[in-house]
């Protein structure tokens, strides 16, 4: 197995993870080299040396705060003289988009890579066992351990024996529902439980966390954006890179539920017409905009919604023909949300956008949107459909609402409440009735499949 493929692999999960979590904004991805690979972080062109500096100072503190208290502390885990990489080394470069940091790929960002995505597994098995024997009680006896790179990605500490043997329960029982993951994982000694490199030579199944954590990302999208600063962002990088990628301007969205669930993961584009009237993509619209992205990002989603709800969008004498993206999708929603990080920048604030340079796909003015003829639908669409005012999310402007950091979305002020935050709001799993909740790390492949699970 080709070594680079395997560190891609890895970048893309620790991209994934961040993401998923909220942990901090990261957009890194591999470039190769003759004799050295390299990891590469875009800036947009506002940034300067300055600028990328402190986002650089600033992910690598969120990234040891997420787990430890103090640089030191994180020593027991990470080769800090290559973390996350090898800081001395990197070096901001003038590139298209901007600047971007360059930095060799090195045997310890490697470790690095493997051994933060473990500790985020861990994480998630370390709040299960809050929840069955109390917060405090875990936080008073549960620990990290020094342990040999060589051998183990992760060590834990801790006197009781009942939560020792319940955290290898969790642990086992909820990294083998992904599949290719070996049943002789631990070695016990004493008070301490060592975890072994599970990800050796196992490609699939980093490739099984990375369509998780985008999968879930996608689905928790549903969440009304008037009700969620993160949501609304990370809903107009989608926006704004159809919009960028075909230039077919989308005003807003709209929400439905995936046959009649409690999910609303079904998003409709809602566009302005040249009468001032509002309508829904036309299926030529929405072939151009599959075919800019070479994948079809677009359905007609008739069989994803009810017939009810068909009627409350387009009125009774409806006909076929509704255009949206089906977040439920396993593989529509790894797709959009990988496309956002590729074609994402770092800004000046340290958040994602979606690269201002980044190149219309020119259109025929037989394609063009200006000459397609309105959709069909109630008085032609000369206002939003009528739908409950929960599933509607606000119009699209010109530029994102920018966040200034991540204790602003925290209620307590802290950055790390704020992570805390997500990981227990955040972390959807299907329940019997097509709602999200609970811990997400209970997922299987039963749940995955095209067009439903």
């Amino acid at each position: 197995m080709p070594k680079n493929r395997m560190t891609e692999k890895l970048i893309t999960a620790f991209n994934a993870d961040n993401l998923f979590y909220n942990t901090v904004n990261t957009n890194l991805t591999l470039e190769r080299g003759t004799l050295r690979d390299y990891i590469v972080i875009k800036f947009d062109k506002d940034m300067d040396y300055e600028r990328g500096m402190s986002y650089m100072k600033s992910l690598k503190e969120k990234l040891i705060k997420r787990f430890f208290i103090t640089e030191d502390d994180a020593g027991i885990a990470f080769d800090m003289r290559s973390f996350p990489f090898y800081l001395t080394e990197g070096k901001l470069q003038p590139s298209k988009e901007g600047i971007k940091y360059v930095v060799p790929v090195s045997e310890g960002t490697i470790l690095n890579l493997k051994c933060y995505l473990m500790f985020s597994f861990a994480k998630d098995i370390g709040k299960k066992l809050g929840e069955i024997f109390g917060v405090e009680y875990i936080d008073n006896s549960f620990g990290y351990a020094e342990f040999d790179h060589k051998y183990y990605l992760y060590c834990m500490y801790c006197e009781d024996k009942e939560v020792r043997d319940k955290f290898v329960e969790l642990f086992q029982s909820d990294i083998t529902s992904y599949n290719n993951v070996s049943s002789k994982l631990f070695n016990v000694e004493g008070d301490y439980v060592y975890i072994k490199d599970v990800f050796k030579n196992n490609i699939p199944l980093i490739d099984r966390m990375i369509e998780r954590s985008f999968w879930l990302e996608g689905r928790y999208l549903q969440v009304p954006s008037s009700e969620n600063k993160y949501v609304e962002s990370m809903k107009h990088r989608i926006v704004s890179l159809i919009n960028a990628k075909s230039s077919i301007q989308i005003y807003h969205t709209f929400r439905a539920s995936y046959l009649d669930s409690k999910e609303n993961s079904v998003f409709i584009p809602i566009m302005p017409s040249t009468d001032g009237s509002f309508r829904f993509l036309t299926q030529k619209e929405a072939k151009n905009i599959n075919k800019v992205f070479g994948y079809s990002v677009l359905h007609n989603i008739d069989e994803c919604i009810t017939k009810k709800q068909l009627v409350e969008l387009l009125g009774e004498d409806c006909v076929k023909g509704i255009y949206g993206i089906n977040f439920y999708d396993k593989e529509t929603s790894c797709y959009i949300m990988s496309k956002v990080i590729q074609e994402s920048v770092i800004n000046k604030d340290h958040e994602l956008s979606i690269d201002p340079g980044l190149r219309f796909q020119a259109l025929s003015p037989a394609q063009s949107p200006l000459n397609s003829p309105t959709h069909a639908g109630p008085s032609g669409l000369r206002t939003p459909p009528k739908q409950r005012q929960e599933d509607r999310d606000s119009g699209i402007g010109e530029s994102p609402p920018q966040l200034k950091d991540s204790a602003a979305r925290s209620p307590s002020g802290d950055p790390r409440s704020s992570v805390e935050q997500v990981q227990t709001q955040r972390l959807p799993t299907r329940s019997q009735d097509g709602a999200l909740e609970g811990p997400p790390r209970q997922w299987s492949e039963r749940e995955g499949g095209k067009g439903g699970l």
